[in-house]
């Protein structure tokens, strides 16, 4: 069976959840249309519209169309440039860029065409948006379809991302990377995305997608916004794609676009790689800390007005965890980067706390970590222990597994 491989791992990842969760490759796709906002405004698309559409929870210009006769290729409406086709999750990504009009704008993946539409339309004529294509054939579709939803202010290029970046550092305010990838989400939709997934597919595209996102950083100016996407399930395309882009551009950092916190999205990101284990985070911010303990991770909350190791446990998940720290810290100061995988300054971005990530199977290299500067005795002090309590707290009901501590391996 072609999906041998994918169910295996999505039954591993699932677990009791997989029988609930996971939907057969054979089950028929949603369809739905996305709005332009230079042809015509949701609402009155709707109003208009002689087919039945519902709207999409992805986004507000997002409809979807659950008649199984209709042809969207047939419709008028197509060839006007009213709407996009496309699935009604595949226009989720564009708007959570938060264009605005002026913007440069790059997309560095962009055929067939669906979400350059989106943010043609976000800035409704004005600014700068580029739409490149690296497959001649699919960069003329891409052409074609900007076309015909009647972009005026779109640059449409053939080129490798690396030469964009060479000639561009720097350049776009916002940048989006929906990247190439092994097409998981796919195989409901394409008989072709199940016949040619396996794991060595994988492998292939979380590597093109690591290069593709080191120069689309390249690409985005001081203070913008990048969004990276795929329609695969792979850990090591999607949250292990992350947690590495992070360890080698620690001037990055996660935003909170879905509700939950950032640190969240960090923890996940840093469970999924799969050069990562026993994830540990390390923090001196008590918001963090509540965050850890809502979310069900592992964590240790330090004081930075202890002088020893043991005195800057303020608390911890478990015992086992407190004893990981210290092994790894030992006489060190607070924020030893040899001694941390991962470090994340300003992670909330309107506070200087720091986040670590401690594991013990890391492979890096030593000039990827850098600490946040600034004295730690600087920072704001965590509320004292209450009256009766020695040492640092353990959380209560924490099941995790202890570390095997024997295992541990920190490389400089």
């Amino acid at each position: 069976m072609p999906t041998e491989y994918f169910e295996r791992r999505e039954r591993a990842l699932l677990g009791d959840r997989f029988d609930a969760l996971y939907a057969a490759p054979q089950e028929t796709a949603a369809r739905g249309v996305t709005v332009s906002a230079l042809r015509a405004a949701p609402e009155q698309f709707a109003a208009q519209a002689d087919f039945p559409v519902e709207p999409s929870p992805f986004c507000k210009a997002g409809f979807v169309v659950q008649d199984p006769a209709f042809k969207p290729g047939r419709h008028p409406y197509h060839h006007a440039g009213v709407f996009y086709s496309q699935e009604p999750s595949a226009s989720s990504a564009a708007p959570l860029l938060g264009v605005q009009p002026g913007m440069r704008v790059l997309d560095t993946c962009a055929a067939p065409g669906g979400k350059s539409s989106q943010l043609a339309a976000a800035l409704g004529g004005q600014g700068l948006l580029v739409s490149n294509e690296f497959v001649a054939a699919r960069a003329e579709v891409l052409r074609s379809n900007l076309e015909r939803m009647g972009v005026p202010n779109a640059v449409v290029l053939n080129e490798d991302t690396g030469r964009i970046a060479a000639a561009l550092p720097e350049f776009f305010d916002r940048v989006l990377v929906d990247a190439p990838c092994s097409g998981e989400g796919m195989f409901r939709k394409e008989a072709v995305a199940v016949t040619q997934h396996c794991e060595a597919l994988v492998k292939q595209c979380a590597a093109l997608g690591a290069q593709i996102l080191d120069n689309a950083a390249a690409c985005l100016a001081p203070g913008g916004e990048m969004i990276y996407s795929t329609c695969t399930f792979a850990p090591e395309e999607d949250e292990g794609q992350v947690a590495a882009f992070l360890q080698r551009h620690p001037e990055f950092m996660l935003a909170d676009v879905l509700g939950k916190p950032m640190i969240y999205w960090v923890y996940k990101a840093a469970r999924a790689c799969p050069k990562l284990d026993d994830v540990l985070i390390a923090t001196d911010d008590e918001r963090i800390a509540d965050a850890c303990k809502t979310y069900d991770m592992r964590y240790i909350m330090t004081s930075p007005d202890h002088d020893t190791p043991t005195g800057r446990i303020w608390e911890v998940s478990t015992v086992e965890d407190a004893d990981l720290y210290l092994q790894l810290m030992g006489d060190e100061p607070l924020v030893n980067p040899a001694a941390f995988d991962l470090i994340l300054p300003d992670t909330l971005p309107d506070d200087p706390y720091y986040v670590a990530v401690l594991t013990n199977v890391m492979e890096h290299p030593a000039d990827v970590i850098e600490r946040r500067t600034g004295d730690p005795a600087d920072l704001p002090q965590p509320h004292p222990l209450p009256e009766g309590h020695a040492g640092f707290r353990v959380r209560e009901g924490h099941r995790h597994s202890a570390v095997q501590q024997a295992g541990t391996k920190i490389l400089p």
